[in-house]
């Protein structure tokens, strides 16, 4: 059996991954096509999962992007077309990694279907693994992937592999850019931080007095920011650390805070105040809790 995909040297193209134009909560929902050749006589069904490996040094666990089963199959030659995941109404429909419990935002709309490749570090490669059946799967909408892997051990007639890559335009980092008090708000206002986004002289002044700011782009997207006041010698007041919500859970946060941390050098602490919502992620990127600390609350906005 064999998996083959029209796109050149199997490079899956923009529309069906990072530069989608059709997505849902900011995620690509446009699946892409491909063709299964040399299926089994006896087959009746195929099932497949798209994962990404490569993820596992950049989230710790490997990402699933697709996961299907009880496709009927007649024949040896099986077209899946453009938009298989949402517009076919026969398959049964199994869970990607937008499912997690660790995620803030609720991605219910798309956590059975496909959801394209988003590397943010660097290009990744896509396993795509289509399995021939003898028969249907027990199997209802919203298994997930070690269900479909349990189901398939005494009913797999054959089994193939494509490996797809995801290119990734890398994210930047500099501290040089200077960045407008709109684009501020508006990176503030998709990080989902409390700040007052709309007091555009106050966000000016915010910029203008900070002793850094590091920033982080797709392309000539704004994504991430990190400002902090500093005296470069002992102490380093992280303010602001806002990454897009579309973009969060990349390693962008901990990219801004370590170039940050690389500028100030070892000598100067790195100090900062943690919203409710963030107080399992700072340990994760090597700050400590302090339980000595004090604050005169600024005025509410």
């Amino acid at each position: 059996m064999d998996i083959t995909v029209s796109f050149k040297n199997n490079v899956l193209p923009d529309k069906y991954g990072k530069k989608a134009s059709d997505t849902i909560q900011g995620k690509p929902a446009l699946s892409f096509p491909f063709e299964v050749t040399n299926i089994p006589n006896k087959t009746k069904s195929l099932a497949w999962t798209l994962v990404d490996y490569d993820s596992i040094p950049v989230c710790g666990f490997a990402y699933i992007h697709w996961v299907a089963a009880n496709v009927p199959v007649v024949g040896s030659h099986m077209v899946i077309e453009e938009d298989f995941s949402r517009q076919d109404k026969i398959h049964t429909h199994g869970k990607n990694s937008l499912v997690s419990a660790f995620l803030k935002e609720d991605f219910s709309a798309i956590a059975e279907n496909y959801t394209g490749p988003y590397p943010p570090d660097k290009d990744h490669i896509y396993t795509l693994t289509v399995y021939a059946l003898d028969d249907e799967l027990a199997l209802s909408d919203g298994f997930y992937m070690n269900d479909l892997l349990k189901a398939v051990k005494n009913h797999t007639l054959a089994k193939a592999k494509l490996e797809i890559i995801g290119k990734s335009k890398m994210i930047t980092y500099t501290n040089t850019e200077k960045i407008t008090a709109t684009a501020f708000a508006d990176v503030l206002s998709k990080s989902g931080i409390h700040r007052p986004v709309d007091d555009l002289a106050r966000l000016e002044q915010m910029l203008e007095n900070s002793s850094c700011l590091w920033t982080a782009w797709d392309g000539d997207k704004l994504v991430g920011v990190a400002r902090a006041l500093s005296d470069f010698s002992y102490a380093c007041y992280l303010s602001d650390l806002a990454v897009d919500k579309t973009y969060q859970r990349q390693g962008i946060g901990r990219q801004l805070v370590e170039h940050l941390k690389a500028q100030m050098g070892e000598d100067v602490s790195l100090v900062l105040l943690a919203a409710p919502s963030a107080m399992d992620y700072y340990p994760k990127i090597n700050f400590k809790k302090a339980n000595n600390a004090f604050i005169i609350p600024r005025k509410p906005f």
